[in-house]
């Protein structure tokens, strides 16, 4: 049989308010890199309007 332990708890505190897998913080941050490395406003608005929702 498989124990739980603390696994059971939905943390809400410290970087997991946030975001619920590093990996996604991870892709936001990336797809952020790619319009301001090419320097493309069309593609930082795009960004903008996209990450809310």
């Amino acid at each position: 049989m498989i124990s739980q332990g603390d696994f059971s708890k939905l943390l809400t505190e410290g970087p997991y308010a946030y975001s619920r897998h590093p990996f996604y913080l991870t892709l936001i941050i990336n797809q952020l890199s790619i319009p301001l490395l090419l320097t493309s406003w069309a593609g930082l608005l795009t960004y903008a309007v996209l990450l809310p929702g």
